[in-house]
């Protein structure tokens, strides 16, 4: 067992720590922020912030000696009497320090507990702050059928034919000749008509010629207004993507708002919560001293006694001073916290709000107050 290192009243103004910069959380998230039509956070936070103030309302208000009476567990200064009486009492003695080492075991635990909810409470505000705008990619695996279509093939026997003419020589050569000067006429009608078709088909050249001219210039006057329209749509695709670009920007800016305002206050309230499990570790640090001492000790040595009653008196001291400190300071700055919470936009919360500043002065007070209450008055 580690002794104790913090001071008792360094452990009671870490309680009230620990409530003050809640105030503080709540102050950021309930107050106006640049753009005054943006919700001041989302309802997630409202409502998981409203959890952590009943939590650690729960945990603060751990009830005092006295009452813990009533729930079953002993009182160390009664066993302690019952002790000096009768040495044969230790078993009961001990048996009482176990039971308030149960409890203080307890309590640490919902203090990790709360303070783990802080952390949880700092991660999603930490990413509210820094959203990663991912692309949903979305794979669709599927398996493509290709129909291959078969021709049903056919086998076709090619036979190559032959013809053989063949020129009887016993034809005269004036039929020969005769055949040649008519062929000779025929040749020359047909190269008339082909000069004829010739001129024809130079004139449509030239008529085609000038229709091609016609076509490619309209052509170049489509293809530069093609270009124009692609000049065009690329220029509203840009503009578009501009628009789109910054609204998204201006969206995040805008939840970043309450976000970028609550991330440091909730950073400082997952260090309060650590930092104030110190007390229980004090109280686990008495209860072993006492323990020790009760087991080890000469319980017939007037030391061992007044040892024994030094310490239980620091104890139930402590204890009864961190109960009276819930009941008359914190539990109400915690309710008012909570109305906070569940007031309207625009209320009494905010770094300036009357609400907030209620919270603050509460707190200081507490802190003021706090070697009163450890003297127990």
């Amino acid at each position: 067992m580690e002794p104790q290192e913090v001071p008792p009243r360094q452990l009671l103004e870490r309680q009230v720590a620990v409530v003050a910069t809640l105030g503080e959380v709540v102050a950021a998230v309930t107050g106006r922020h640049r753009d005054a039509r943006q919700r001041v956070s989302p309802v997630f936070l409202r409502a998981a912030l409203g959890s952590f103030t009943r939590n650690l309302c729960e945990i603060l208000d751990h009830g005092d000696v006295t009452s813990l009476r009533y729930f079953g567990v002993p009182s160390l200064g009664r066993a302690l009497a019952a002790f000096e009486a009768t040495p044969e009492a230790c078993d009961n003695a001990i048996a009482a320090v176990v039971a308030w080492r149960k409890m203080v075991d307890a309590l640490q635990g919902r203090w990790g507990q709360l303070a783990c909810e802080a952390a949880e409470l700092c991660a999603a505000t930490t990413q509210a702050r820094d959203p990663q705008d991912k692309a949903a990619r979305r794979g669709t695996d599927r398996d493509k059928l290709v129909a291959a279509g078969r021709w049903p093939t056919v086998d076709w026997d090619w036979e190559e034919e032959e013809e053989v003419a063949s020129v009887g020589g016993t034809r005269d050569a004036w039929e020969a000749a005769a055949a040649s000067e008519e062929e000779v006429a025929i040749n020359e009608e047909e190269v008339a008509m082909s000069e004829e078709e010739l001129a024809a088909n130079e004139e449509e050249a030239a008529i085609n010629k000038e229709e091609v001219a016609i076509k490619e210039e309209e052509l170049a006057t489509n293809e530069e207004e093609l270009a124009t329209n692609k000049e065009e749509v690329a220029t509203s695709q840009a503009t578009g993507e501009a628009v789109v670009a910054a609204s998204r920007a201006r969206a995040a800016a805008r939840r970043g708002h309450w976000a970028e305002a609550a991330l440091e206050p909730l950073q400082r309230l997952v260090a309060a919560c650590d930092s104030a499990i110190a007390f229980t570790r004090n109280m686990q640090f008495y209860l072993w001293e006492i323990n020790v001492i009760l087991k080890f000790g000469d319980q017939a040595s007037r030391d061992v006694l007044e040892a024994l009653e030094a310490k239980v008196a620091e104890f139930q001291q402590l204890w009864d001073a961190s109960a009276r400190l819930c009941r008359e300071y914190l539990l109400g700055t915690l309710e008012l916290i909570d109305k906070l919470l569940l007031s309207p936009y625009g209320g009494p919360g905010g770094p300036s709000g009357p609400g907030s500043r209620v919270v603050t002065e509460r707190c200081r007070e507490a802190i003021e107050n706090i070697p009163r209450l450890l003297w127990g008055q």
